[in-house]
């Protein structure tokens, strides 16, 4: 009857009843059950009501391309996509419109939709060809809210058993909001919608897609226009992909997707994919006035050893128009970041009040009552408990599973060289130039080592994935220096004079999922230190260590000279500690100990001011500062503390060595 030319093997079973009065004709208790031996299965219940009356339908069909035993694992990567099955409901209503739901579920996500509409899929016209083929002349299929469909295809099948002579031709109408991310709300109208059309032509072995052509609509937030054509949809080869995107405030599209506004100005990307055979070529081009920055990258995806090659180029890209950019794409990562609940740590009491410390010879410097933090007891997983928003995104899209398209693309086990040319680096300082490279082989990431200079300093910084055991972690090692202690001053606010010459070296690791993450997981080691500095001393009194004229220099002079900085750190879950952080003038050495939680935004330090070469006397008017970062309170302790070598070296070296703790120098 069907004329198949493959063998079906399964069983099943069909029952309903046929009711006929008349002109009436009815399906009451429809009831049919098919499975395959390889696990596939349809199921059909309700009832097909007047079969005049094409609405007056009561059906629930469920689809399923693999059995309970064989479900395909959830996936992060679309080369891992699977439709598992398809579920769709009618209901029959008085007033002729239908109650629908469609459920649409893969193992990277769920679509379900529903409401009052038409049902999903209908088709008309069936026929048979002179050849002998099941034909239907009208085929509807709806994807999306009922109310406001995604996707409508409406076509023709000239065999429909061997999905043969397909014609089909559809409309688009999507949310941007839900082509920006799941997290937003996609019936939101704020980021306009996505219009347009395709058309659909080929055989279930050959698939095309054509006159693709698609742009936004009712947003003056930002347009995106979408043209081109796939010669083999199923096999996605032999493409020709346009795409532009024109924002004109980068700080209004921020705005709506309430984010902080950056005033990024105009910007454009353009992007072009095309294909032929194996071989994938795409290039990029991103512009903010009268910066530029372009990518090209090529890859034959039927070469086993999977290797892509490319080029990042400029001829010309201002600092701002980069600040401003890399601030912009910083606010565009929060859409998908987890809520976090906020934690405000009590500030520790003040150490009590001793007159002597005992020290040993090991790189111990001074003694503080300890802190317990709740963040030291957390494991990891009580951190990613805690930190996860239980709460699903709104929307029909549920469950999902699929990763970002760039982070499926790093986890993809492909090869990867990109070169990095910035001809042209252009700020308020003058000019530089950047040149390095991006690798990832057998998926071990590596960027750099960058190296550029720019105002008088200078950065040499390498980072590194490691894909396959640590995906999720960033690594960066490198140093930076002679960048001026009064400008960053400045920047931060203060307007009081300062100066001095900066550097650093780091070798730190972090989660790379937000700048906040990074922070709160932040680990390894770092050196900072300044020379030839000094600083205004109405800031030492801002900061509460100016109350003695004499502690910090001679007299209370408007600037006092800061010899050298010098503050090991080791980092650990983004609290930055340090035991023997040293600031000199050419009279007092202050020794600092305590730490810096990022994650928190805390902070406890304990400072001991002394004499150049005087570490066992007393000291004056030791410190503490504890509480939020933003506005610690700072506590001068009532009495002095003297201290001792537990190896009972007290003689200082006739040459001593600047910023090293004068107490580790005795012998």
């Amino acid at each position: 009857m069907l004329k198949l030319e493959k063998m079906v093997s399964g069983t099943g079973h069909v029952r309903a009843v046929f009711k006929r009065s008349g002109k009436s004709a009815r399906i009451e208790s429809l009831d049919m059950l098919i499975t395959l031996d390889g696990g596939q299965s349809l199921q059909l219940t309700g009832a097909l009501g007047e079969l005049s009356n094409p609405s007056d339908v009561t059906l629930d069909t469920s689809i399923r391309l693999y059995s309970e035993a064989n479900r395909p694992p959830p996936t992060k990567a679309r080369r891992d996509l699977k439709l598992i099955g398809v579920d769709m409901q009618i209901i029959a209503q008085p007033d002729g419109i239908a109650h629908r739901r469609m459920v649409i579920e893969t193992n990277g996500f769920v679509l379900d939709t529903r409401g009052e509409g038409p049902p999903p899929i209908s088709f008309s016209e069936i026929s048979r060809t002179p050849e002998g083929h099941l034909r239907i002349g009208k085929l509807v299929l709806r994807i999306g809210p009922p109310e406001a469909n995604f996707v409508v295809l409406e076509g023709s099948v000239e065999d429909v058993l061997q999905l043969e002579g397909i014609d089909i031709e559809g409309r688009l109408s999507m949310p941007m909001a839900s082509l920006v991310t799941s997290a937003l709300s996609q019936s939101s109208d704020a980021l306009g919608h996505l219009t347009g059309g395709f058309r659909l032509s080929g055989n279930a072995h050959e698939l095309s897609l054509s006159d693709l052509r698609a742009a936004s609509q009712g947003t003056d937030l930002w347009s995106l226009k979408v043209s081109g054509a796939i010669e083999n949809l199923l096999q996605f080869r032999d493409i020709a992909l346009d795409i532009a995107v024109d924002v004109p405030s980068g700080a209004k599209l921020l705005s709506a997707l309430k984010l902080d506004p950056i005033k990024t100005g105009p910007l454009a990307v353009t992007y072009q994919l095309s294909t032929l055979g194996s071989e994938w070529a795409t290039e990029v081009t991103i512009a903010v006035a009268a910066s530029q920055l372009g990518f090209n990258m090529k890859l034959d995806i039927d070469d086993p050893s999977q290797k892509i090659r490319g080029q990042i180029v400029s001829d010309l890209i201002r600092v701002r128009h980069l600040r401003d950019i890399i601030a912009a794409a910083m606010q565009l990562a929060k859409l998908n970041d987890l809520a976090r609940a906020a934690s405000q740590g009590n500030a520790p009491a003040s150490p009590p009040h001793q007159s002597e410390d005992v020290i040993g010879p090991e790189p111990l410097v001074l003694k503080s009552p300890e802190q317990t933090d709740p963040a030291d007891t957390e494991g990891t997983d009580g951190d990613a408990i805690a930190g996860a928003s239980t709460s699903q995104p709104t929307g029909p899209f549920r469950n999902v599973t699929l990763q970002p398209l760039g982070q499926s693309i790093l986890l993809s086990g492909i090869d990867l060289g990109v070169a990095i040319d910035l001809r042209k680096i252009e700020g308020v300082k003058g000019a530089s130039h950047l040149t390095s490279d991006l690798e990832i082989k057998d998926q071990k990431a590596r960027l750099g080592p960058l190296k550029f200079e720019y105002g008088g300093g200078h950065f040499n910084v390498s980072g590194a994935m490691n894909l396959k055991d640590a995906p999720d972690t960033l690594q960066l090692s490198g140093s930076m220096g002679g960048w001026n202690f009064g400008n960053i001053m400045q920047d931060l606010g203060f307007k009081k004079r300062a100066s001095g010459t900066l550097y650093a070296t780091f070798d730190v690791s972090g989660s790379h999922a937000s700048t906040r993450d990074f922070l709160a997981t932040l680990r390894g080691r770092a050196t900072v230190s300044m020379k030839n500095g000094n600083i205004d001393s109405q800031l030492l009194d801002l900061a509460g260590l100016g109350v003695v004229p004499w502690l910090f220099s001679k007299e209370r002079e408007a600037v006092v000279t800061i010899v050298c900085v010098r503050a090991p750190i080791t980092i650990s879950k983004g609290r930055l500690t340090t035991k023997q952080a040293v600031v000199e003038t050419d009279r007092v050495q202050l020794v600092v100990l305590g730490n810096v939680d990022l994650k928190h935004q805390t902070l406890d330090i304990v400072g001991q001011p002394r004499r150049i070469g005087k570490p066992l006397s007393r000291s004056p008017w030791p410190f503490t500062a504890a509480g939020p970062i933003a506005n610690p309170k700072i506590k001068v302790q009532d009495g002095p503390r003297r201290l001792r070598r537990s190896d009972g070296a007290s003689t200082m070296p006739q040459k001593r060595k600047n910023c090293v703790p004068d107490i580790l120098q005795l012998r």
